[in-house]
């Protein structure tokens, strides 16, 4: 294309060698200006906003392209000449969309200049070309960038136009560019003294709503009610401060419009938000919506939506005036200003949008639209499983209108042997489920969650439930003793019965961990399912009493156990699957996006004796960015603290069963399954460095190395994966593992080298210890994702780094 347009260039220059032979003459005043009019035309669709105030814009972008143009038929071609090659050697390293008209104004300015004649109109033709060019140049190099050859450009045109006009002409503009310096350093000032009056009322709203917010968050709604007054006012009074005339007037000024406009809108999206955060407040009662005595009123849920979703329309319309005023002219103060308001904005947007949803969705779960069942599934990672852990408990909970009940609770084995045909359990649409755990996982309740997605296991047990007793649900809730604990943590202590002493956020897990199945004998099992039974009714009572003090507390305290995958959500229907997603609750796996490596175990013991593991692993790999080739080693070190005697057989003694086929366990050891996920092949799988035999397949879009270890009493060992492959090539490598919920949350240690010749540019997750080197040290209670940016260093020139590529 580049060569396109210089032939085209250069055939202009031809053209007009052979136009410049004709006999000079003085063109008609009418042709001059007919020039000037049509590159105004062209110049009023050009983006160029140096105020920011269109009509203003409009009308200084016209005048600039009529003036190129009538200076340039007063200037000689030479200078002309001059302005189209600073226009070209720009346009080496700068964008425009008007780039061809550049390269034709050189063209057509050389032609004048080789031929020797002096014609205004093809002179013209070159200013009102380069005009169009200047108002559409894009360099990204530094701020002003793009100002800076405008100005040099116009200068080498509009000064000897000027010089050559008539004294006439020349006083009148000399007249109108002192008005026009009167007019800026009036606004400027004007604009200076409105941002000095405006500055500490803005900061004050600022700081005072980042105190309200806190406090709600941190469950004291008065002092955050007291806390956006305060910010509605402060906002209040610093768009006072910008709203008479004289501060509008600095609206008029190019650069210092851009402070100006950004100052008032900071004041008075600000008050708008402070406003409506408080009516929102006063209008929406959260103790109406507070369970009791089993119950939620829907109708106070419904009227609340309505509030939310006033309160977020109000933030999507504060996002959009605050991106209309954006620009790259901001000074330092007022941008950081500027950035901690939109930073807040858009949390505050996706909180309310959140919020919002919730209410919305909210009646309808809680059967108001009819009624809903769900089925509960208690897990415990003491015996590890693929999603969490054993499933020993399950609970069936039913929703009427708002009225939450458990109705059901009982064992896995319960459910094993139940329904017509347990032998002949079917899935539907779970070939790969099927194919990599069997139909054994169909029967046994107790291995239907051996895969590490969640959605999956959810839909397995949604299509199990009716299979095995059941009735049909519309969605599937799991969790683990630290989900309880975080129960606990918003809801305080429960009794239970049986048990001496009270649960409480700081003894839960452990005790449901580990400690319970030290304190009956072996002998009395039932009274330890009757103690985890009344543990779970004991803890859902308390909650659907409204046994806690807000919401957003309750909110505040389940999320980690969210983001820990220690509760996870399901249900049938897409859009409320679409928001346990949003608010990290699916537990869900996500698509191979470039690179993985995860690590799952699934207890071969039937114990629970994995109170006792702790995992760590280092991933290392080499990445070239051209070919997408990567190199990993992925080293997991499994620690089996578990005694050898002195702790019940439930424990650390082995409960399988040899007539299916298991190997029995020492006391102590530790026997398990260990999958190991990538996204590319395994090359090399070694134990304590030997080889170490096992099965491939594939699952979640990954490759998995599934084989059986043992970790005997009081020892370590090591495995190592060697993996080679591809991800796709490109500036940018992802890493994003998946884990599994253990007692003891796994470590995971990252080291990426990049190849020779590229240099990393930006990281996300991870931090940079070299110019080809990142690393990360995780810790999964959580999910990570990694991400590198590169850049290409062996090519790298000058032009990139002029370009502002570099």
């Amino acid at each position: 294309m580049d060569l396109v347009v210089a032939c085209a260039a250069f055939a202009l220059a031809g053209a007009a060698s052979r136009f410049a032979a004709r006999p000079l003459r003085r063109p008609p005043a009418w042709s001059l200006r007919a020039l000037a009019a049509l590159a105004a035309l062209g110049a009023l669709a050009a983006p160029s906003d140096a105020t920011g105030l269109e009509p203003l814009d409009a009308a200084l972008r016209a005048g600039f392209a009529a003036a190129m143009t009538l200076a340039a038929a007063k200037a000689r071609a030479g200078w002309a000449l001059a302005a189209a090659a600073v226009t070209g050697a720009a346009l080496v390293v700068a964008d425009s969309t008007a780039e061809p008209l550049g390269w034709a104004a050189l063209g057509l300015t050389l032609g004048l200049v080789l031929s020797g004649a002096r014609l205004p109109e093809p002179t013209a033709i070159a200013g009102a070309l380069l005009a169009q060019v200047l108002l559409r140049l894009d360099w990204p190099l530094a701020t002003g960038a793009s100002l800076g050859v405008g100005v040099v450009v116009a200068a080498l045109v509009l000064a000897p136009g000027l010089a050559r006009a008539r004294r006439r002409t020349r006083r009148v503009v000399a007249w109108s560019v002192a008005g026009a310096c009167v007019v800026c350093v009036a606004g400027s000032a004007a604009g200076i003294f409105t941002a000095l009056d405006a500055r500490p009322h803005v900061e004050r709203g600022i700081d005072a709503a980042r105190e309200g917010l806190a406090a709600f968050g941190g469950g004291e709604p008065e002092r955050g009610r007291a806390a956006l007054e305060e910010a509605a006012e402060a906002f209040a009074e610093a768009e006072r401060a910008t709203s008479s005339w004289w501060a509008r007037s600095a609206r008029g000024v190019p650069g210092v419009a851009q402070q100006a406009r950004a100052v008032a809108t900071l004041a008075g999206a600000g008050r708008d938000l402070a406003v409506v955060a408080v009516q929102t407040i006063d209008r929406s009662d959260l103790e109406a919506v507070r369970p009791r005595r089993g119950r939620v009123d829907l109708d106070a849920v419904r009227t609340l939506s309505g509030h939310l979703d006033a309160a977020l329309s109000a933030l999507v319309r504060a996002e959009d005036r605050l991106a209309a005023v954006d620009s790259p002219w901001l000074l330092a103060p007022l941008a950081d200003r500027y950035d901690e308001l939109v930073d807040r904005v858009v949390v505050a947007r996706d909180d309310a949008e959140t919020a919002a949803t919730a209410a919305r969705l909210t009646p309808a779960l809680l059967g108001g639209d009819g009624p809903r069942r769900y089925f509960l599934a208690v897990q415990t990672p003491a015996e590890a499983r693929g999603n969490g852990g054993f499933m020993g408990n399950w609970a069936e909970i039913t929703a009427v209108d708002g009225r939450l009940e458990l109705s059901r609770f009982g064992r896995e084995p319960e459910l094993s042997g139940a329904g017509a045909d347990p032998a002949g359990r079917t899935l539907e649409g779970l070939d790969e489920y099927l194919a990599r755990y069997g139909r054994d996982s169909l029967r046994y309740w107790g291995l239907v969650n051996f895969s590490p997605d969640f959605p999956t296991v959810a839909t397995v047990m949604a299509q199990l439930y009716p299979q095995s007793g059941g009735e049909r649900v519309d969605g599937v809730i799991a969790v683990d003793p630290y989900g309880l604990a975080a129960l606990l943590e918003a809801l305080g202590t429960v009794s239970v019965d049986g048990l001496d002493g009270r649960l409480d956020a700081g003894n839960a897990a452990r005790f449901l961990l580990h400690e319970q199945y030290l304190l009956f004998d072996e002998g009395s099992n039932e009274d330890r399912v009757d103690l985890l039974g009344g543990t779970t009714r004991a803890v859902f009572d308390l909650l659907v009493g409204g046994g806690f003090d807000s919401p957003a507390a309750l909110a505040a305290a389940l999320g980690p156990a969210v983001d820990g995958r220690h509760l996870q959500l399901a249900s049938i229907r897409e859009d409320e699957q679409r928001f346990f997603d949003r608010i990290g609750a699916i537990g869900g796996v996500s698509p191979l996006r470039g690179d993985s490596v995860a690590f799952v175990g699934q207890n071969y013991a039937g114990n629970k004796i994995d109170w006792f593991l702790r995992r760590e692993a280092a991933y290392e790999v080499d990445w070239d960015p051209a070919t997408g080739s990567v190199r990993g080693v992925l080293e997991v070190r499994l620690r089996n603290d578990a005694p050898a005697s002195g702790l019940p057989h439930s424990v650390i003694g082995w409960g399988g069963d040899v007539s299916a086929g298991q190997r029995p366990t020492a006391d102590g050891e530790n026997l398990m399954v260990l999958s190991m996920y990538s996204a590319v092949p395994a090359v090399e799988v070694t134990l304590d460095g030997e080889a170490l035999s096992g099965s491939y397949q594939r699952e979640l879009g990954r490759f998995v190395y599934s084989s059986e270890v043992s970790v005997p009493a009081g020892s370590v060992r090591t495995v190592r994966v060697v993996t080679e492959g591809a991800v796709p090539p490109g500036p940018v490598y992802r890493l994003d593992p998946f884990f599994q919920p253990m007692v003891t949350a796994d470590r995971l240690d990252v080291s990426v080298r990049v190849a020779d010749g590229w240099t990393i540019e930006s990281v996300s997750d991870l931090e940079v210890a070299g110019p080809a080197r990142a690393t990360a040290a995780w810790t999964f209670d959580r999910g990570h994702a990694g991400e590198i940016v590169v850049r290409d260093s062996s090519e790298e020139s000058l032009l990139d780094r002029l370009r502002g590529d570099g």
